[in-house]
């Protein structure tokens, strides 16, 4: 028996062969993509590699195609990909791309491209819309006659900017550069993508958060794209797939999905019937709480609506503080911390949380003192905790009963790596102990704080002069390699709060040192497979017990940005409640209450009943002094951190360094001394030296 042959129209059939031999292929094809980094849209240090790394991943793998991509400097990477060591390249908007070797793709979200001034400095735009270079560059051209105009070298700007006689051009060689020169009125004006400028202050020239602003409106939006050797046999098909499937990506939300979850949300319009918040919260198990019994709230409140962004704490930060570094104002409710709130408040940025624009029956001296403390400025509180937390000795009773070992109530750093030691059991899915490893001033530097604390270390001594490159920094982050690369789960430099709670829960860790706030999760039988095996002890000592626990709180306040201050006040006040603690016990259950801010909720008796370690946690917050913070004198406050605008920065920076212990790119001595030297330069930029 034979099969006719098809009848179609011409071409069409070798197309569809051609097609299907495509996805049949695709199921086992390796598409390698080189890139170069550009902050804070794809680099190997961003979350996911960055959305755009996200989102080319998640459309080829739909595609049907595994993906390899590497980072190299952007002209490395197109050098790579024309000799054909790589099938393609991400063509960002900055790279000067020879269109030749290549055929792109549709593009994607990328640049905001705008002019950055001072504060200060009086200048605007022509009221024009934001297709203002296609439509009237000349308009444009006269109102920056005369200006000093800084321009990146070799970054692609835009052309008739860097042919137009009438400007008085400042080429620099970076962005950070030509950010220096406007702050000391060197230039005028700098054209520079927003995020990128907002990411450079929050990293690098922190002293110039709240300095600067862009013009409005914003010159012109710029995509990505993924560019493809045209020398690949399936280039043009592949584009075709590349651009079907991101299609698919932009319909079905997947596209405004990972904008979101890496900090790229839009604010909702305004509304004058409706109080649309838009929320920048964190990405753990008591916010998600929040989130879902909001919707009680949007119930009794019919003319507030709420817009959630939940992102990785880490995105959220870094999203929060670039917010504010260039007056964004895209959120109407924060969750910030003890380090932030103060700091803030001083500098304007908060809304002041008075008595009188609290509800009646708030009662704000319900408030444990040391967290109400830790969110005030001057006396005047200006965000409401919604957890607060200290730090503690997690393990598992079970495993120390087996090795006939005994866990003292307040151990040392000795004695824990010792139990970790005895107690690691790779080959049967148990890891000795578990400890942040992810950068960041949040994650692993806050463990690395009051490990250093514990012994005997500071940050600064009283003139302000970095200690990371000193004796007891040494002497902790010789134990702290011990214990992650010897004792710990492989690739400890991807491990943070929340991968660690994952571990401990699912019965992977003998020990963990972290947050009180993790208990609420260990205990319940219904989120832990060692809720009954779990015991608790002090955060460990070496020479000092001062330091050796941290104080901190996740708390609401409302940025003085936002437009719809009293409806943003009336979400935290509900969300921070007597009322709201009682809602999550008999919704969610007793172990599910947020812990350490309200005294009455060490008094009720479920919640006493359900969380045999909330004592423990109650006295480990009071007993945190952020004040009597280290063994030697310091000029600052903070346990796990250092109040002061440029620690997020250093913290983030040292935070990266440390991380190189771990994963032996860098020895101790090494990244203590890169550590001590970035950290004087930027203490010297901001002028405490």
């Amino acid at each position: 028996m034979s099969l006719a042959a098809p009848v179609c129209p011409r071409g069409l059939c070798s197309r569809v062969v051609a097609i299907l031999l495509l996805a049949s292929l695709a199921q086992a094809d390796t598409l390698r993509i080189a890139s170069g980094e550009k902050d804070p849209y794809i680099g190997p240090h961003l979350t996911d590699g960055g959305y755009v790394q996200a989102l080319i991943e998640h459309v080829l793998t739909d595609a049907g195609y595994d993906v390899e991509l590497a980072f190299f400097p952007w002209e490395r990477a197109r050098v790579l990909a024309e000799k054909g060591d790589f099938d393609a390249i991400v063509s960002p908007v900055n790279a000067r791309v020879d269109p030749s070797p290549f055929i792109s793709t549709d593009g994607f979200p990328g640049e905001k491209l705008g002019l950055l001034k001072r504060k200060a400095y009086d200048f605007s735009l022509p009221a024009t819309p934001t297709q203002l270079l296609a439509d009237d560059a000349e308009k444009l051209l006269g109102a920056l006659a005369g200006l000093r105009l800084g321009l990146v070298r070799g970054a692609d700007a835009l052309p008739f900017l860097d042919q137009a006689t009438e400007l008085s051009r400042q080429y620099v060689v970076t962005y950070e550069q030509g950010m220096k020169m406007l702050a000391s009125e060197r230039i005028d004006l700098l054209l520079i993508d927003k995020y990128t400028a907002a990411d450079i202050m929050t990293d690098s020239l922190p002293h110039l958060i709240g300095q600067l602003e862009f013009v409005d409106p914003p010159l012109l939006e710029r995509d990505f794209h993924l560019a493809v050797r045209t020398r690949r046999a399936d280039a043009e098909l592949l584009v075709e797939r590349f651009n079907h499937h991101l299609r698919q990506a932009v319909q079905d939300g997947t596209l405004a999905t990972l904008m979101a979850s890496h900090g790229f949300g839009s604010k909702p319009a305004m509304n004058n019937a409706v109080h649309r918040l838009t929320i920048g919260t964190v990405d753990n198990p008591d916010m998600e709480i929040m989130r879902e019994l909001s919707a009680e709230f949007e119930a009794e409140h019919p003319n507030i609506e709420l817009d959630w962004q939940v992102l990785d704490e880490n995105i959220l930060r870094r999203r929060l503080m670039s917010d504010l570094a260039i007056s964004d104002g895209q959120y109407d409710i924060m969750t910030i911390g003890t380090l932030e709130a103060p700091l803030w408040a001083e500098r304007g940025w908060l809304v002041p949380i008075d008595a009188d624009r609290l509800p009646a029956g708030y009662d704000r001296d319900d408030l444990i003192p040391t967290v109400r403390e830790g969110l005030s400025f001057e006396s005047r509180l200006y965000a409401l905790p919604f957890y607060a937390e200290s730090t503690m000795t997690y393990y598992r009773t079970d495993l120390f009963e087996q090795a006939g070992l005994t866990m003292p109530m307040s151990p040392t750093y000795d004695q824990i790596q010792r139990f970790a030691a005895e107690l690691h059991r790779p080959e049967d899915g148990v890891y000795g102990i578990c400890l942040r490893g992810k950068p960041a001033w949040g994650e692993n530097m806050a463990f690395i704080s009051i490990l250093v604390n514990a012994h005997g270390g500071r940050w600064f001594d009283m003139e302000w002069e970095p200690q990371i490159y000193s004796p007891e920094w040494h002497r902790a982050l010789n134990r702290y390699k011990t214990l992650m690369t010897e004792y710990g789960p492989p690739a400890p430099e991807q491990q943070g709060y929340t991968e660690l709670l994952e571990h401990f829960s699912q019965g992977r860790c003998a020990l963990w040192i972290d947050a009180t706030v993790a208990a609420g999760t260990l205990f319940n039988p219904s989120r832990s497979r060692v809720a009954g095996t779990t015991g608790i002890a002090s955060s460990p000592t070496a020479v000092t017990n001062r330091g050796a626990n941290w104080l901190w709180s996740w708390a609401l306040a409302v940025p003085e940005s936002s437009a719809q201050q009293d409806a943003a006040l009336s979400f935290i006040a509900w969300a921070t409640s007597r009322d709201y603690i009682q809602r999550v016990g008999e919704r969610k259950g007793w172990l599910s209450v947020p812990p350490g801010t309200r005294l009455s909720t060490y008094e009720l008796a479920d919640y006493r009943a359900a969380a045999p370690f909330s004592q423990f946690v109650l006295q480990a917050i009071q007993s945190a002094d952020i004040s009597e913070n280290t063994l030697q004198p310091t000029p600052y406050v903070g346990i796990q951190f250092v109040r002061i605008p440029e620690f997020p920065a250093i913290g983030t920076n040292v935070g990266r360094h440390m991380a190189r212990i771990i994963t032996g790119d860098a020895s101790v001595a090494e990244a203590l001394q890169a550590s001590q030297s970035l950290t004087a330069h930027i203490m010297w930029q901001a002028g405490y030296r």
